[in-house]
């Protein structure tokens, strides 16, 4: 009986061994060749170089890799050298085609300043006028005093007259100006007195003021591109203030005023000082707003014979001066 306990146990745990050996190489058949043995492994750590992390310095030489790169500095000056050469191109980069060619800088920018001065010629919208004219008037008084007093004399002196006159143009055309104008001058006279009885020279001093007001029209015509010529007329008023020196002043009569209404006319001709100077020309219009500057060659005529006394002012006389024309 326990012989059979014995053989029946020892074959039992021989079956067991049997099926687990079974089961074990089942798994080494199903395991889709994941395990290998030992001597197949490769040794892949053996032979792998170790990656390196990209470094964030520049390890090579620098004058190398400077030296690799484009000259774009040379290229870019090459660039420029060719369209400062290129007289059409720089043309036709602003949309102007200039006629003829500009050696260098200076003769652009004087033709950019004669430009500028020509445009703005033609927007003056007011002038100013200084004149100095000669006193050739003739002069009728009683006896011929006031010619023997101040022309005949040879004490007697004529001054000249001053003549300043503003101009406010209302029409403008490229040939063609009209404006109004207001005007104003003065003379002084002076000489030794004439008795009336033996014509005599006396000691006494008399000075004589003319006073010219003027109200006008004018028109201006441009005969070439430096030349203008211009007519002015109107009504005019003339102002006398005597003084004598042998009276004194509370005394009667040392002071004499006396008015007259008359016409008057003036012709000029301008020449333009920016023909000679148009650097100063420019520079004057840039720090004064003038638009041009003139030479003015002027006559005028006048009359004068409504005063309360007997007496007459008239003819033509010449003199020069300077004009002004503002933006």
């Amino acid at each position: 009986m326990k012989c059979h306990f014995l053989r029946g146990f020892s074959l039992s745990v021989s079956l067991i061994c049997f099926y687990s050996m079974n089961i074990f190489s089942n798994i080494n058949e199903d395991d889709l060749g994941h395990q290998v043995n030992g001597s197949e492994v490769e040794d892949i750590l053996g032979k792998s170089q170790r990656q390196l992390k990209p470094s964030s310095y520049i390890e090579n030489d620098v004058t190398d890799l400077i030296d690799s790169w484009p000259d774009f500095e040379n290229q870019d000056q090459a660039h420029q050298s060719e369209m400062a050469e290129d007289k059409t191109y720089q043309s036709e980069s602003i949309g102007y085609k200039p006629v003829g060619t500009f050696d260098n800088t200076t003769e652009l920018i004087e033709s950019d300043k004669r430009e500028l001065m020509n445009l703005n010629k033609k927007k003056a919208s007011s002038g100013l006028n200084f004149s100095y004219l000669l006193n050739n008037f003739q002069y009728q008084s009683p006896n011929n005093v006031i010619n023997r007093t101040f022309k005949d004399s040879t004490e007697g002196k004529r001054s000249g007259f001053l003549l300043l006159r503003s101009d406010q143009y209302f029409s403008k055309t490229d040939f063609f100006n009209m404006f109004w104008s207001l005007g104003a001058g003065f003379e002084l006279n002076y000489g030794k007195g004439i008795f009336t009885a033996n014509g005599l020279q006396s000691s006494a001093t008399f000075r004589l003021w003319e006073v010219p007001v003027d109200l006008g029209i004018g028109f201006e015509f441009h005969l070439f591109q430096h030349l203008k010529m211009i007519f002015n007329a109107g009504p005019s008023a003339m102002i006398l203030l005597q003084n004598r020196s042998d009276l004194t002043p509370s005394e009667k009569g040392i002071n004499k005023v006396q008015v007259s209404y008359g016409p008057y006319a003036s012709a000029q001709f301008k020449l333009s000082m920016t023909a000679f100077s148009p650097d100063l020309a420019y520079l004057q219009m840039i720090e004064g707003k003038f638009a041009n500057m003139f030479l003015t060659l002027e006559g005028r005529y006048h009359s004068y014979t409504h005063f309360l006394d007997p007496i007459g002012i008239e003819g033509v006389t010449f003199g020069a001066g300077f004009s002004f024309e503002f933006l």
